[in-house]
This record gives structure tokens, sequence and C-alpha cells, in this order.
């Protein structure tokens, strides 16, 4: 028989796999997260926003889990009843530059 098959993105073998490796990883796999949302809003509106990392994943985090508002705007967090943590804020009016 001929060498195991790997599977491929059409066409694309990912760096490190070898047609002779099984699809078991042996580290971790590594995940870079990140969001740069913009609003037109024509006049101050408070916002929840749900963007981030489980509390129960944090432990796996690199770097801390953190929600930025352009402009500076004062911010709440909370855990709200399903366990996920939220970022509550007023954001001002304006547009995106």
């Amino acid at each position: 028989m001929g060498e195991p098959s790997v599977p491929t993105r059409r066409g694309f073998k990912p760096d490190g796999w070898s047609t002779r490796r099984s699809l078991a990883f042996d580290g971790p796999i590594i995940l870079r997260l990140g969001y740069d949302i913009q609003f037109d809003i024509p006049s101050p509106v408070a916002m929840v926003a749900l963007l981030n990392v489980h509390p129960s994943r944090v432990a796996d985090l690199r770097a801390p889990d953190e929600v930025n508002v352009e402009p500076a705007a004062r911010m709440e967090s909370y855990i709200e009843s399903f366990g996920n943590r939220c970022a509550r804020f007023v954001a001002p009016a304006g547009t995106p530059a």
C-alpha cells in the first residue's frame, strides 16, 4: 500500500505535517483572536459586548483578553447567567475615522 493521505485544504499541506503522521496533534493549537468593530452612532448609546473568551478558558490564554473602546469610555465587566463575561459601556456619538 502507499503512504496514508493527509487532509489538505485546496491542495495546501500545512507546515509541519508529514504524510506519515496521524491526525493527532502532539502540542497545543495556538489561535489568535481580535476584533475591529466600528459603528456610526448619531447619539450616545448603551452597549453590551460579549467579545471575551469564556471564563472557563481564561487559563489557556497567553495574554489578557481585553476589550478596548475608542474613544475611551468607562466600561463595566460582569458575568451573565450563562457564565459569559460581558462588557457594558456607553458608546459616544460619532463616525469611525
